[in-house]
């Protein structure tokens, strides 16, 4: 898998304060090592709830320019959340990890 790595650029973009129940758009982009934009066969937002897997969720991420994908998030609880953003290409999946806390102020 690793000698299969493309060497993308990837990152994910929330804004800084997030509330409960409150929509914020999740922005990410993906670009090849000459940053060009690169279109995965999907991008999905998933958000894992370490005090409670019973609220984990995903949201499929749209495409709304090269290479660059947004969905409308929703936390439905306060506190911290694992945060993975998975692009598929065929059978290879490329991950792009963050820790973030709703409801408060997160410096992560």
């Amino acid at each position: 898998r690793l000698a299969r790595d493309p060497g993308w650029k990837m990152q994910l973009q929330l804004p800084r304060k997030i509330e409960v129940d409150q929509p914020v758009i999740a922005r990410y982009s993906v670009q090849d090592q000459s940053g060009q934009p690169v279109t995965p066969d999907s991008v999905t937002f998933f958000a894992y709830r370490p005090a409670d897997a019973k609220a984990d969720f995903s949201v499929p991420m749209q495409q709304v320019a090269p290479g660059r994908y947004e969905a409308e998030i929703r936390f439905p609880l306060f506190g911290a959340w694992d945060i993975l953003v998975s692009a598929k290409r065929g059978e290879d999946e490329y991950n792009t990890p963050k820790r973030i806390g709703v409801g408060m102020d997160w410096v992560p």
